[in-house]
């Protein structure tokens, strides 16, 4: 594919990867959205469709007014998306804005902070401030705002913040630390639990940071530079273990034919992690790194920061009994049909029982032995008879997957893609 001349061009590469490359089936398509603002072309922010390589937006949102403001964090939960604008200057006007999931109803000075990174939990924002070295916090209508929930004095790069459950994730660039906090149950930090050392191991100049429910993420940009073997880490993705521990490089992100290379953004939905270049390149993973797509897109323009994901609508489980979750390849029979069984609950705990949930299930083939996808379209796969998909009560759903014959001799990935963008995956070896 001829590559693309300016930096928001690689949103229609997002689309078109978010499914392994080829044209998404009809009924995989969803309303899943990826979003970024851009640095170094002022006065605009970009978004995409995951599923669909023709729902294109590199002007969603644009500034009416030139005043130098560059938007940096950004994030969104199920109404609204958030971002930061920053003069840079302490003695300049720098807020958090807001906008509808649409891109209506602007509200430019939603919050008059100054913020880096942003966000989002189900109550409240939270952002960076590398100005004073602090995190702050605000409910998520913009009223009580606390400019210094945490404090991290010569911090020297307070930038990525993550929220997951009690806990406050953030990095600390330069002196080569991602920290955590614990809120207590009134949502005020837990005495004695501010630890800015908490993983040193594998941290080297991270940028980002992102929680799932077993790991902590985070980039490595300038892989601790200037010091010792900082080329080593420079462009990596760091993990750990949701306790800290464990601690390894996950991917080294290496572009053969890029000299220059910078690691920000990192964001996760379903089972795919999602990292941003400030060199305008976007990449992704599963979870267990058995599709890996290093580079969807180079241009000349700069500036790619953070990235972000609307939130998922729901609480996936599965999948359950007879498939077992990656990284187990699961063997199968070529021309029997596959049990798929998941549930389905709302941010509030309740089973979901709308069959819009589902948008379909698509296959590729992959590779034995690298699990590396083939470059191939998806296919939409068949239920088995009538049976199609059926709700079983409680939020517990099945699709009965009938595999063809001529899968026989291959190894495939199936994915269930539901209607907030997350696709969920497992692996199979075909007899």
């Amino acid at each position: 594919m001829q590559k693309l001349k300016v930096c928001f061009g690689i949103l229609f590469l997002v689309g078109y990867f978010a499914l392994g490359g080829g044209t998404a089936p009809l009924q995989a398509q969803s309303d899943g959205f990826i979003y970024f603002p851009n640095a170094a072309v002022n006065s605009r922010i970009g978004r995409a469709n995951l599923n669909d390589p023709t729902d294109v937006q590199p002007s969603f949102i644009t500034w009416p007014y030139e005043d130098n403001n560059n938007p940096l964090g950004i994030a969104a939960d199920e109404k609204y998306l958030y971002w930061a604008n920053s003069i840079g200057e302490m003695n300049n006007p720098s807020t958090i804005a807001r906008a509808n999931l649409d891109g209506k109803e602007i509200n430019w000075g939603f919050m008059p902070v100054h913020a880096y990174a942003i966000t989002v939990d189900e109550k409240y924002i939270y952002w960076t401030n590398p100005w004073i070295d602090t995190i702050g916090r605000a409910n998520l209508d913009g009223t009580g705002i606390n400019e210094q929930l945490i404090e991290c004095p010569a911090a020297w790069g307070l930038f990525g913040v993550a929220v997951s459950g009690k806990y406050v994730y953030w990095v600390e660039r330069d002196r080569n630390r991602i920290g955590r906090a614990e809120l207590d149950e009134n949502d005020n930090v837990r005495p004695g639990t501010v630890n800015r050392d908490w993983i040193t191991q594998f941290a080297r100049g991270p940028e980002g940071v992102v929680v799932t429910k077993n790991h902590v993420y985070w980039t490595n940009g300038f892989g601790g530079y200037p010091g010792p073997n900082w080329e080593e880490y420079r462009n990596t993705i760091g993990r750990a273990d949701i306790d800290g521990t464990n601690c390894e490089i996950w991917i080294a992100v290496r572009y053969e034919e890029i000299r220059e290379s910078h690691l920000i953004g990192i964001a996760s939905k379903g089972d795919f992690i999602y990292w941003a270049d400030y060199y305008c390149i976007i990449g992704r993973s599963n979870l267990d790194k058995s599709v890996y797509q290093p580079i969807w897109s180079r241009a000349p323009a700069i500036g790619l920061l953070y990235i972000a994901l609307d939130k998922n609508l729901y609480a996936f489980e599965g999948f359950f009994s007879p498939i077992d979750n990656v990284p187990t390849v699961n063997k199968a029979n070529a021309g029997q049909a596959i049990p798929v069984k998941w549930r389905l609950t709302d941010k509030n705990g309740m089973p979901v029982s709308d069959p819009a949930s589902f948008k379909g299930i698509t296959s590729t083939r992959v590779g034995c032995a690298s699990l590396a996808e083939f470059p191939i379209n998806y296919v939409d796969e068949p239920a088995t008879g009538s049976s199609g998909l059926q709700y079983l009560g409680d939020g517990w759903w099945q699709f009965n997957w009938k595999t063809p014959k001529t899968y026989s001799g291959q190894c495939r990935t199936m994915k269930l893609t539901l209607n907030d963008g997350s696709v969920h995956t497992a692996n199979f070896s075909f007899k």
